[in-house]
């Protein structure tokens, strides 16, 4: 009840829907968050930080058309924002649509002034995961190498990367490298321990 109290008793204040919004993100309730994000779009319509917020709200719809919408709004106003590129190319991948999600990725990588360079990696991590998608598998590796260059210790990057190697029987000796630098990392994790169990068999069969 406090949160729905926010956007009352501060009506002319976007971040009181902000929050509200938070609030219904927490119970995977998307669809009232958005309608919170735009409500305070409609107060304050320059706002990066309401309409990051929106596109990933609009994600979790599973709907490209409101994905479309909110993501047009943001770009138009705002082309070069890469953190508002960043979260289209991920908008567009969680709704399955690979083209547009490689379009906007490629605007935050491609950035000759980028000035996050967490940003970067996790738009090529994001990349690679796109392309593996489509199995597009040289230029996953290509993009999980170039996420590794900046974050050599990300675990998510370099389990993603072993997991399509061991699919495509790549390279199984360093996916099994990989794999086991990621459980000696994240020891308790069962879906790590899981690849590197199936790598090792990998390497047993073939």
């Amino acid at each position: 009840k406090l949160y729905s109290q926010l956007p009352i008793t501060h009506p002319n204040e976007p971040n009181a829907y902000l929050a509200y919004a938070a609030y219904f993100v927490s119970q995977k309730d998307y669809k009232n968050a958005a309608i919170q994000l735009h409500e305070g779009l409609e107060i304050d319509p320059d706002n990066a930080e309401l309409m990051y917020q929106l596109i990933n709200a609009c994600a979790f719809s599973n709907d490209k058309s409101v994905v479309d919408y909110a993501v047009n709004m943001a770009t138009q106003k705002y082309p070069d924002n890469t953190s508002l590129n960043y979260i289209s190319g991920v908008a567009y991948s969680v709704v399955n649509e690979p083209d547009s999600a490689i379009k906007y990725l490629r605007l935050v990588v491609d950035s000759p002034d980028s000035p996050n360079p967490s940003l970067t990696a996790s738009a090529y991590t994001s990349l690679g995961d796109t392309y593996a998608s489509i199995e597009q598998y040289d230029s996953a590796y290509y993009y999980y190498e170039k996420a590794i260059e900046i974050t050599p210790d990300n675990i998510n990057t370099i389990n993603n990367y072993a997991y399509f190697l061991a699919i495509n029987k790549s390279d199984l000796d360093k996916a099994e490298a990989m794999s086991r630098y990621v459980i000696e990392n994240e020891p308790e994790n069962a879906t790590y321990i899981d690849t590197y169990a199936w790598i090792k068999f990998l390497q047993i069969d073939y």
